[in-house]
């Protein structure tokens, strides 16, 4: 075979390898990001179906039990291994946003997370499949939802005066906080993945 195709594989192999590694991170962050909210809430008082919700970060956190077993009993990771792993987090993003308001979830966008991860490593049949499941789960959101009641924070300011925050608007803003994160930390990292291949 070709020589220089031969010494490019595994190079690929490995730069699929570390991305996983980092996936493995991420999601860990984003678990203990929702973890924390669905107590913080539960703690205001504010219902929420909090089982179905914990089910569904379980399921993310198997994903990861899954995906370090692999790290750790193999020397190579494939982009199929890569892509199941995405499609495991569109699935279980899926059922935690059915159970928690639908598209009007602040954190929806996390569906960001995989089509962010599979336009940087898959290639691109792979990464068009992950943007299109996204697209179609959040738009299928639109219309099939457990509805979440319309939910205010008051923090009151003295006798006369308050602040009335609409909790979505909070939850928007730290979802984007969040996502701005873990997407600048992959992305940077994927960066110096590439840099280090080129040299």
């Amino acid at each position: 075979g070709n020589p220089k195709m031969q010494s490019i594989r595994p190079a690929l192999s490995n730069a699929t390898r570390h991305n996983m590694q980092r996936l493995v991170m991420l999601r860990s962050v984003v678990m203990i990001c929702l973890t924390a909210v669905i107590i913080g809430l539960r703690l205001a008082s504010i219902p929420l179906p909090v089982l179905p919700l914990l089910l569904a970060i379980t399921g993310l956190g198997l994903l990861n039990g899954i995906a370090w077993w692999r790290l750790k009993h193999t020397q190579q990771t494939t982009q199929r291994e890569l892509f199941t792993q995405l499609l495991g987090d569109i699935a279980a993003l899926s059922v935690l946003f059915y159970f928690s308001g639908g598209y009007s979830n602040p954190f929806i966008w996390m569906y960001l997370f995989p089509v962010t991860v599979a336009a940087v490593d898959l290639r691109i049949a792979y990464a068009w499949i992950i943007a299109g499941l996204s697209i179609t789960c959040y738009t299928l959101l639109m219309f099939y939802h457990v509805p979440l009641s319309h939910l205010h924070m008051h923090a009151q300011l003295d006798a006369k005066n308050s602040i009335h925050l609409d909790i979505h608007l909070v939850g928007m803003w730290l979802g984007f906080v969040v996502s701005s994160i873990i997407v600048a930390i992959f992305i940077a990292r994927i960066g110096q993945n590439l840099r280090d291949y080129d040299k």
